[in-house]
């Protein structure tokens, strides 16, 4: 009896009995069958016993009076919730209640315009290290997150800086040729429903900054050349440890390759199965076409034999057991077909119904060609072997027919997949043959 599995599908199935016998196959698809009941019954039982804590929390959220509804902050906009209204006289109504954003109160909106005051400096300077030494651009919002206000900026020295941040660059190289960096006041407008008020910030535009990026690679850069120069005799190039004022410390700045070997190891499981699959893939192919080859040979000697008035049963425990005589020589003379043959030879030795067991061959190999030649091998067990010898050799005619069509197939499907190959070594052929031509008539 065969297996079948209730998470094993009939296609599924299919697949795995062509590629093994019958125990093999039955076996395998209980054990995947048995694998897969596993993961559905983890999941089933983690995602309930998940569920029952939300089903609590839920239950009493559905139970607890709700006696207020949080208003979302400025500009995020207002949001709807469905609620369920009971009266203490049974009735029951669905509520959809409207819930406008948060506005501020003038004390609230004071104390946010307090501390964004304080952050404005910090969020404008951008690149820049310092407001005493402003040398690129500022970014200048419109607004900051967490605060209500819409902010417009003004500048007392538009010449040198826009109210968009932009430094005239030209204009301040002629008004500061010395770098001594010019004053400019920013005057941030805080605006808020009536609530307004004027936040003032004072920075210094210069042209380069002293402490710019630049300056402090030229400065380490120079400590590293007077190093090197004391520690020429020595084994080790020695790193200095202070510029200047400031400690300095070098690090390496190789890639981490710790953050790589994951990846590289799910690449690796995902290239692994694919090739096991593709193996797969490949050796059902190869079976199939062991399978087809045979198939003249068997029919050739099935009627070689017949011809000689030997029974169809006997002639098939002899091809057997001549093929098992070619296999205790060596491990290559193995063929599928032959394998497949043996085992209906045990059933039949095991009690098997002869008509039975040819049934069961045919639809192991499931190939309409053994099936015609098994339909020739009953009607020869039922109503004797009149025709039979006629009837196989108009198969085995017809076999190698096919079996000669199918060599040609390949042969074509061979010469396909050498395109590719054989392009490659054309354009290898051109690039040797144009390079040198184009390098030369460059040096013209």
């Amino acid at each position: 009896m065969k297996a079948r599995g209730r998470f094993v599908s009939k296609k599924t199935a299919s697949y795995i009995r062509e590629m093994y016998n019958r125990t093999e196959a039955d076996r395998i698809i209980r054990m995947t069958d048995a694998k897969r009941i596993r993961l559905v019954s983890v999941l089933l039982v983690g995602s309930v016993l998940l569920s029952v804590p939300v089903f609590v929390l839920d239950s009493a959220s559905q139970r607890k009076p709700v006696t207020a509804l949080t208003r979302n902050d400025y500009k995020k906009g207002s949001r709807t919730v469905t609620l369920t209204a009971r009266t203490d006289a049974g009735d029951e109504e669905s509520i959809v209640v409207a819930v406008p954003e948060r506005e501020y109160s003038e004390e609230e909106t004071e104390k946010m315009a307090d501390s964004l005051g304080e952050k404005l400096l910090t969020t404008i300077k951008g690149r820049n290290t310092d407001p005493e030494n402003i040398v690129y651009d500022l970014t200048l919002p419109d607004h900051i997150d967490g605060f209500p206000f819409e902010i417009t900026w003004r500048s007392d020295r538009p010449l040198i800086l826009g109210s968009n941040g932009v430094i005239n660059r030209k204009m301040l190289f002629e008004e500061d040729k010395e770098n001594s960096g010019i004053c400019v006041c920013l005057c941030a407008t805080l605006k808020y429903k009536r609530f307004s008020q004027d936040r003032y910030l004072n920075i210094v535009v210069r042209k380069n900054d002293p402490k710019d990026e630049d300056s402090i690679r030229s400065a380490i850069e120079d400590g590293i050349r007077l190093y090197d120069e004391k520690s020429r005799t020595d084994r080790e190039q020695i790193l200095p440890r202070i510029i200047g004022d400031r400690k300095v410390f070098f690090y390496n700045r190789t890639v981490n390759r710790g953050f790589f070997i994951p990846a590289a190891g799910i690449i690796a499981a995902f290239f692994v199965i694919a090739k096991r699959d593709e193996g797969i893939k490949k050796e059902a192919i190869a079976r199939r076409r062991q399978i087809d080859e045979d198939h003249a040979g068997i029919l050739n000697r099935y009627a070689l034999f017949h011809t000689a008035g030997i029974n169809s049963r006997m002639i098939w425990k002899k091809l057997c057991s001549d093929y098992e005589e070619k296999l205790a020589e060596s491990e290559k003379n193995r063929r599928y077909v032959y394998d497949e043959m043996i085992l209906t030879k045990k059933m039949m030795d095991e009690g098997t119904g002869e008509i039975a067991a040819y049934d069961d061959f045919a639809m192991r190999i499931g190939s309409i060609r053994y099936r015609s030649f098994v339909s020739l091998i009953k009607q020869s067990v039922i109503s004797g072997g009149g025709m039979l010898s006629h009837m196989l050799i108009e198969e085995t005619e017809k076999s190698l027919r096919d079996r000669l069509s199918s060599v040609r197939r390949q042969a074509a499907e061979a010469q396909t997949r050498m395109l590719i190959p054989m392009i490659m070594m054309l354009i290898v052929v051109i690039a040797i043959v144009c390079i040198p031509a184009f390098v030369n008539l460059y040096k013209r």
